[in-house]
């Protein structure tokens, strides 16, 4: 039998005899991995939540008015003070109310510049009728700063206890396989080649947590499609759900890799 065959199955025989070691470490990699994507996901910063109200008017166009008469029109309106924009609209359009014929939608800064505004639109022959319009909106939900705070506190605790679990799991591997190891070190195997069964123990519990991380992910993203105000606080996770797997794979396996490194038993000298 060869020696790096020899090494995989005793390696093998030894994951099944810390197996409860392995898990616990594989779930701690999904923990670091949910943390982490709250931190990118969660908001740096509170958003204004209060109720806003915007002013416009919306002066139907003469159906003989030309494309470029009206556009010098808009213009001219967008030059006047406290005007901050000026859209086209067209039949069938319903912002900021139903249109009924071409028109143009002017947004004013207050009520004031409405009225102004509205009496020197009437001016004009080409604009048929003027209306003025106030819309109040109320900004979505958003969940405080402080949530990505917490969520930063959960990965800067939850990373060393993945570590410390790693190097448990790993002396516990060390430990089951004990003879095995000492047996191939008096043989002269390499180093390198002892590390082996250990990456591959790191790796498959990297794997097993990014597995574990990518159902709760997804599951969570499942119920949140039934719950609007999940959408509107947390717009990036509803979104982001193919990057977060792939990078949750790509980073579990990396965590494993490491903490299979730290763990190793290094050779006890006489």
């Amino acid at each position: 039998m060869s020696p790096g065959l020899f090494v995989a199955l005793e390696a093998l025989k030894g994951l099944g005899r810390v197996l409860t070691r392995w898990g616990a470490w594989a779930a701690s990699i999904a923990v670091v991995l949910l943390a982490g994507t709250a931190v990118i996901v969660l908001p740096t910063r509170d958003e204004d939540h209060t109720a806003r109200t915007v002013f416009y008017l919306v002066a139907s166009a003469d159906a003989a008015v030309g494309e470029s008469s009206l556009n010098r029109l808009a213009w001219d309106i967008w030059s006047w003070p406290g005007v901050s924009a000026v859209t086209f609209r067209f039949p069938g359009e319903t912002e900021p109310q139903e249109i009924a014929q071409r028109s143009l939608v002017v947004r004013v800064r207050d009520p004031e510049v409405q009225r102004q505004v509205g009496i020197r639109l009437e001016q004009f022959g080409e604009l048929t009728s003027i209306d003025h319009i106030q819309l109040t909106t109320s900004p979505p939900p958003r969940l405080p700063a402080t949530s990505r705070v917490l969520a930063l506190v959960g990965l800067v605790l939850a990373l060393p206890l993945c570590l410390w679990l790693a190097r448990w799991a790993a002396r516990g591997l060390g430990a089951a396989w004990g003879e095995e190891l000492a047996l191939l070190r008096y043989s002269g195997a390499s180093e390198l080649l002892l590390r082996v069964p250990f990456w591959l123990f790191g790796a498959l519990a990297g794997l097993a947590g990014a597995v574990l991380y990518a159902a709760c992910f997804w599951g969570v993203w499942s119920w949140a499609q039934e719950v609007p105000a999940v959408r509107q606080a947390v717009p990036t996770f509803v979104t982001g759900g193919t990057v977060a797997t792939v990078l949750g794979f790509l980073l579990g396996l990396a965590l494993g890799l490491v903490g299979a490194t730290v763990g190793f038993p290094a050779r006890r000298h006489a």
